[in-house]
């Protein structure tokens, strides 16, 4: 029962083994096949997929897509702590006391048969449909998926690049993928394969490994390019990269607010992406920066407002100050930022989360420090909209004020 794919296997890994030394040494031990997987996918994507492991590690794939005639063949090896982990999975799946052949009772895309000899044991067991045994499936396709998207950045990257992210979960060793991948993106021009490949790029590196980068991506792009990069730097939805990348961005920030009104539409969408990174990990330094951009009219068409919300409590005193600006676009920002702090509805899902009494303290320093300003604006302020900006503070701070 597809005896053939184990020996045919063998043979390949016995065929590419070393040729003996000279000297009478005799011939060194052939590795053995210590894994075979092979699976013939029915309607699915991938046509056909192969998958043997000796005994020393070393990986022979071969994957074939529907969509196309030719065969992806790989090769890498194993470290000994991912050949141990593939025993494990073997074992704790109670493989080797499963039947040889399992009935199909569920909803198959495909047939599966796998081959595994270690631990005085040897065992094939061939299934269509078999949940328990899906771990040993999933682990076969870190390798193969590993294998076939290396290929993918070397032959088709545009194509590769557009569908990593969504893979870059299921590999075997993600970090192997970072210089294929770098090299891609330089090539890309696509912008949704282009940021799909930078979100591959974080599963790729360390946090450090993606400032060095961001770093000198910044240095060797110019005017568009360097934008797309700024943005797409910024878009790490990884906390700890994120982190890493922020005081690099912050820079880029210099000098924004005098320059934000002579920006296009599509040039500000960079920045404010790197705004908005700056609220998301609380980067206190950008305080001014934010502030300069809430003074200038730009609060909330830069997103400078909401950045400002996640900063916290610290930005209540500047902000009140503003309330008192003699633009009454200023002045509603102002006052939209004060709501933000206090507000659950307006407020993103980390602030709502934070401890009840950091919210109530918060909410006490805005009353103390805006609330009479707040009430007058609600009440005297020429501007409808601030009075209406004024009306929603009030509500959200519990303050009393004449209808």
């Amino acid at each position: 029962m597809n005896c053939r794919y184990f020996a045919l296997a063998w043979l390949t890994v016995r065929l590419a083994a070393p040729a003996a030394p000279a000297g009478g040494a005799g011939p060194p031990e052939v590795p053995r096949e210590l894994f075979h997987y092979h699976m013939d996918a029915g309607l699915s994507a991938v046509a056909m997929a192969d998958l043997s492991v000796a005994d020393d590690g070393r990986v022979l794939g071969r994957v074939r897509r529907a969509s196309e005639p030719r065969e992806h063949l790989f090769r890498l090896r194993l470290t000994a702590d991912e050949i141990e982990a593939l025993k494990t999975i073997v074992r704790i799946t109670g493989f080797f006391s499963q039947p040889g052949v399992i009935p199909d009772t569920g909803p198959a895309h495909g047939h599966e048969t796998v081959a595994a000899a270690f631990g005085g044991k040897r065992h094939e067991v061939s299934w269509g449909y078999a949940p328990h045994l899906h771990p040993i499936s999933t682990f076969a396709w870190s390798i193969l998926q590993q294998g076939l998207i290396v290929d993918d950045l070397k032959t088709r990257p545009e194509l590769a690049l557009e569908e990593l992210s969504a893979a870059m979960g299921g590999v075997l060793r993600p970090r192997a993928l970072r210089e294929p991948l770098e090299a891609a993106l330089r090539d890309v021009t696509e912008p949704y394969r282009y940021a799909s490949g930078w979100q591959a790029l974080v599963a790729a590196t360390t946090p450090t490994e993606y400032l060095g980068y961001v770093g000198s991506e910044l240095e060797r792009c110019e005017d568009t390019a360097r934008l797309r990069v700024l943005a797409n730097a910024a878009n790490t939805r990884d906390r700890q990269h994120a982190l890493a990348v922020a005081p690099l961005l912050f820079r880029e920030l210099d000098g924004l607010p005098a320059r934000w009104s002579k920006l296009s539409y599509s040039q500000q969408a960079p920045y404010e992406r790197v705004i908005e990174l700056m609220g998301e990990v609380r980067y206190y330094e950008a305080r001014p920066v934010l502030l300069d951009l809430l003074e200038s009219g730009a609060g909330s068409s830069s997103g400078a407002d909401a950045a400002l919300v996640r900063l916290g409590r610290d930005v209540i005193p500047p902000v009140v100050n503003l309330l008192n600006h003699a633009d009454a676009k200023v002045r509603a920002d102002a006052l939209d930022v004060l709501r933000g702090l206090t507000s659950v509805s307006a407020q993103p899902t980390e602030i709502v989360n934070r401890p009840v009494d950091e919210r109530r303290l918060t909410l006490r320093l805005v009353r103390s420090a805006g609330g009479p300003t707040i009430r007058r604006l609600r009440e005297t302020d020429p501007d409808p909209d601030v009075r209406e900006a004024a009306r929603q503070a009030c509500l959200a701070l519990a303050l009393p004020f004449r209808e």
